[in-house]
């Protein structure tokens, strides 16, 4: 039996950051902001860029559990490779639906990345694509503002219920009852 170690920076020379922002909307969600620079495309000397990029993606979408994904693509060199389509819809191997997604593009890999969205993915680039983080945070924060909007309708809801005489005469009764609070441990 031969075991070889293995490193995800064996796939690929490019180089990788996280940040995290928190939405306008509401400070409660987040976006992963992930980093790339180096070169991705179908050449063999970069083929494997593309599964290094939805590894470190993955892997950040675990750690944080974000509500949103930026791919600061800036810095990375692409002109083309079907496989960055995966790349972009990496989250959905997670949740299993749409994530909101975005990507900042620069003229390292504009053309290349409106035509995969276009072409490829048979989506609009101006719903993918974006010239800085700001805009892409912005569209995202629109994406789930309807979403948002509801949660906070909820915790409201539930603030309002929790601090209602009923909710207070219920407590206690739980209270009374039990012998002490159930919040506070024995």
């Amino acid at each position: 039996m031969n075991i070889q170690e293995q490193k995800l920076a064996g796939l690929s020379t490019a180089s990788y950051s996280y940040s995290m922002c928190s939405l306008p909307s509401d400070d409660l969600y987040t976006a992963l902001i992930v980093a790339f620079s180096g070169e991705a495309g179908n050449s063999h000397e970069h083929c494997g860029t593309f599964r290094f990029m939805d590894a470190v993606t993955m892997a950040g979408i675990i750690a944080w559990e974000p509500s949103a994904l930026i791919l600061d693509l800036r810095d990375l060199k692409y002109d083309w490779g079907d496989e960055m389509h995966r790349t972009l819809t990496v989250a959905l191997a997670w949740y299993g639906e749409d994530f909101p997604t975005a990507a900042v593009v620069s003229d390292l890999n504009r053309e290349g990345l409106t035509s995969l969205v276009e072409y490829e993915m048979q989506e609009d680039p101006a719903k993918w694509l974006f010239s800085s983080i700001g805009e892409a945070v912005k569209a995202i924060d629109t994406t789930l503002r309807p979403h948002i909007q509801e949660m906070q309708e909820l915790r409201k809801k539930a603030l309002d219920y929790a601090n209602s005489p009923e909710s207070r005469e219920r407590r206690q009764r739980i209270i009374d009852t039990l012998g002490h609070d159930p919040q506070i441990p024995d």
